[in-house]
């Protein structure tokens, strides 16, 4: 599935992937998706966020990074 400008959206992101996407530290970004009960898989040793379940906790965090990515395309 693309998005607009043709970026893949990928299934899920790793903590350093979201952290850098919004311009976030990967700690302040693991705070904020843990107290707002976004549900955490790991896979190895990345830990690992879902897109759909990022978008139904925390929406506007989800558009700013959508915002941040089309800016810098």
């Amino acid at each position: 599935m693309a998005r607009q400008g043709g970026a893949e959206l990928k299934a899920a992101y790793s903590i350093p992937e979201l952290a850098e996407m919004s311009g976030m530290d990967r700690h302040r970004v693991r705070r904020m998706l843990e107290s707002n009960g976004v549900e955490l898989k790991r896979s190895g040793r990345a830990i690992l966020v879902f897109t759909s379940a990022l978008r139904r906790a925390l929406p506007d965090l989800w558009d700013s990074i959508l915002d941040r990515e089309a800016a810098n395309e």
